[in-house]
């Protein structure tokens, strides 16, 4: 809706095409459609790519967006199975590669292009327990980012990422549910809300960003400020307290 509103023309890429088509029903006529997509199956997202250059002519921006975080909920590594490995790797991580590998062709040959991957906090230094396949992949995604910040430099391609922190969304059934115990470790003392996180994404594939390249931005209201011992430090006095001369 952001890109929209910012005058593009927008390709949804979602397994879950009714939602997808709310949403392209909801905007002016002409200005998006919805390709039903398993990002993690080539020949589908080789036809992503194929609708999209018939609809719109070219492509200028990717969000690799399209995710997972576990089906069965946390588990320690060595209760993981392979096959859930696996799933999670293909979606998050093989995902976000192969659409780059397919929208790159189209970009170097214009000499121009956006690309922004969604990240995640998972990939700090404190890691996620129970979520190992989630964090690794997220952790990929960050390395394939520098990876294609790299190569695409040449070409006007820039390639950054954006780690949101707890986010109100409608699969977030855990955080709506511990919403306060969420809250409570946010810094700015709010979860962030979907344009809190769309917001910087659409200025990274702006203009205004076009000396930004291979960063990896963190939109959680303060998650990732590292160590916090706020509570072994005695609070700073008042001014009113302070002894005066």
């Amino acid at each position: 809706r952001l890109f929209v509103r910012g005058g593009g023309r927008c390709v949804i890429v979602d397994m879950n095409a009714g939602s997808g088509e709310q949403v392209v029903q909801s905007l002016p006529a002409g200005s998006a459609i919805v390709v039903h997509t398993d990002v993690s199956d080539e020949s589908q997202v080789a036809n992503v790519r194929a609708r999209a250059l018939d609809a719109f002519g070219r492509i200028d921006i990717l969000v690799n967006a399209a995710g997972i975080s576990s089906y069965f909920g946390p588990a320690l590594v060595e209760d993981t199975t392979l096959s859930d490995w696996n799933r999670m790797i293909s979606i998050n991580l093989t995902g976000t590669f192969l659409m780059s590998k397919h929208v790159l062709v189209d970009m170097k040959r214009q000499r121009y292009g956006r690309i922004v991957n969604i990240a995640s906090t998972a990939v700090l230094g404190a890691g996620y327990r129970g979520q190992a396949p989630y964090a690794a992949s997220k952790a990929g995604v960050v390395g394939l980012m520098r990876a294609l910040a790299r190569e695409g430099g040449p070409f006007g391609i820039t390639c950054n990422g954006v780690g949101p922190g707890p986010t109100k969304t409608p699969t977030r059934s855990l955080l709506v549910e511990k919403e306060q115990d969420f809250i409570e470790t946010v810094p700015v003392g709010f979860l962030g809300e979907a344009d809190d996180i769309a917001n910087p994404v659409v200025f990274l594939c702006s203009q205004e960003a076009r000396f930004v390249t291979g960063q990896l931005v963190y939109v959680d209201g303060g998650v990732s400020i590292p160590w916090n011992i706020d509570h072994i430090i005695p609070p700073p006095q008042t001014p009113s307290a302070r002894e005066h001369p």
